[in-house]
């Protein structure tokens, strides 16, 4: 491996753990819906009743783009 490459790699793991040392979860994967959909169900089993899919997904959207969301509550 080349000094150039491991100097990336290196600066990249570093950038990761200082994020996971602030309490910060960090995924690294290629295949995303293997992270997201257990997540997915994970949550529509604590909520199975209460919110259909479409209000799921609209609370989802609110909070993923709307920063500092929670603190209106």
């Amino acid at each position: 491996m080349s000094d150039a490459t491991r100097s990336i790699k290196d600066a990249l793991a570093d950038a990761l753990n200082r994020s996971e040392e602030k309490g910060d979860l960090v995924i690294a994967t290629s295949v995303i819906n293997n992270i997201t959909e257990p997540m997915a169900e994970a949550v529509k089993a604590l909520y199975a009743g209460i919110f259909t899919t479409q209000e799921l997904a609209a609370l989802s959207n609110l909070v993923l783009n709307r920063p500092g969301f929670f603190r209106h509550f």
